[in-house]
């Protein structure tokens, strides 16, 4: 006798699923320590200040006007043990310092004075205290009862 084998066929093995990964808590990270928070005071608006007109500009002084005509006038005078010798006069209102001469090295002390057409008076004062006119120039009697220097520019 003969024996009949079966037909079927096996299916071939379905192959193991892999077994998903446990899911596991992970440990939490420890929190970070709280900075103590900076009180802030709350900002305040800014106060407005009053609208003011732009400051004008302050006019500026005209520089002192130097005469543009004239001549150079050259004054000297020889007084070697003199420590400073100014030059006074009506063109510069009598005042010391306006007008200093330079002493050069024989004791000759000189400056050159830009002047205008017109009739001066002046004279020399040494050390900020004698005031001499020089005797070989024109003189005029003046209000005090000495006398000063008399100089017309043409």
């Amino acid at each position: 006798m003969a024996t009949k084998k079966s037909a079927t066929k096996s299916k071939p093995a379905a192959p193991a699923k892999k077994a998903a990964p446990k899911k596991t808590a992970a440990p939490k990270p420890a929190p970070a320590p709280k900075k103590a928070a900076k009180k802030v005071a709350p900002a305040k608006p800014a106060a407005k200040a009053p609208a003011k007109a732009a400051p004008k500009a302050a006019p500026k002084a005209a520089p002192a006007k130097k005469p543009t005509g004239g001549v150079f006038v050259r004054f000297e005078r020889y007084s070697p043990n003199s420590h400073r010798v100014d030059l006074v006069g009506s063109f510069n209102g009598w005042e010391l310092g306006k007008h200093k001469l330079a002493k050069d090295e024989n004791g000759v002390w000189a400056i050159q004075v830009r002047l205008a057409p017109g009739t001066y008076e002046y004279k020399y004062v040494y050390d900020g205290q004698h005031y001499e006119p020089d005797p070989s120039q024109e003189q005029v009697a003046n209000a005090f009862g000495s006398a000063n220097n008399l100089l017309i520019v043409t």
